[in-house]
C-alpha cells in the first residue's frame, strides 16, 4: 500500500465522525422540516370538519396555503384570514357576495379571496363565538393583547403579549466558525 494511502479503517473513522457531526443538524433540519410541515396543514381544524375526504381536505389545505397580496405585502391566504378575524373582522354581504369585512370598514370579497378562504373566516369567528360564550376554557386572544415579532426564519408572527412577559431562555446561537 501506498504512504499516502488511507486504510479502509481510517476511511471508516472519518465516516463515522463525520455523520456522528453531521446528526445534531440533520436532527434539527428534520424536526424544522416536521414543524412547518404541522405549520402548513394546521386549519384550526377547518378542513378536518369540512369533508372526511382525504383529496378534499389537502384541497383545502392547498387552498388556504395560497400566497396574496395584501397592502403591499405577500403572506398566506390562511395568515391574512386569521389576522384579520383576529382583529375582530366579520362575513358579510357586500356588492352581491359575500365579504371578510375588518373593524374600519375595509373588506375584501369572496372573488378576491376564495369562497374556501370565506368559509375558512366563517370557521373561525364561529370558534371565537365558541369560545367568547364559555364553551371552551379559554378565549381567543383580541388585536391588543397581540404582539408582532419576527422569527428566526425572518417571519412575522402574532404573539400574546403575556407570552413574552417574565424570563425565556435564550438559545445560543453559534458563529460560521463554530
Amino acid at each position: 500500500m501506498p504512504a499516502n494511502q488511507r486504510t479502509d479503517a481510517d476511511v471508516a473513522f472519518a465516516n463515522a465522525h463525520a455523520a456522528k457531526k453531521r446528526a445534531p443538524q440533520e436532527k434539527a433540519q428534520s424536526d424544522a422540516d416536521k414543524a412547518n410541515a404541522e405549520a402548513e396543514n394546521d386549519t384550526d381544524g377547518f378542513a378536518e370538519s369540512a369533508s372526511d375526504n382525504p383529496a378534499r381536505r389537502q384541497f383545502i389545505r392547498n387552498a388556504l396555503n395560497g400566497l396574496v397580496s395584501s397592502n403591499g405585502k405577500t403572506s398566506y391566504r390562511k395568515a391574512l384570514v386569521r389576522e384579520a378575524v383576529a382583529d375582530g373582522a366579520t362575513v358579510e354581504e357586500k356588492e352581491g357576495q359575500r365579504a371578510l369585512v375588518g373593524q374600519g370598514g375595509s373588506y375584501r370579497l369572496q372573488s378576491q379571496l376564495t369562497k374556501t378562504a370565506i368559509d375558512y373566516a366563517e370557521h373561525l369567528i364561529a370558534r371565537r363565538n365558541e369560545m367568547s360564550a364559555g364553551n371552551v376554557g379559554e378565549t381567543l386572544p383580541n388585536s391588543e393583547t397581540l404582539v408582532r415579532i419576527r422569527t428566526v426564519y425572518g417571519d412575522q408572527v402574532r404573539v400574546r403579549k403575556s407570552d413574552l412577559d417574565g424570563t425565556r431562555t435564550l438559545i445560543p446561537t453559534f458563529s460560521a466558525s463554530g
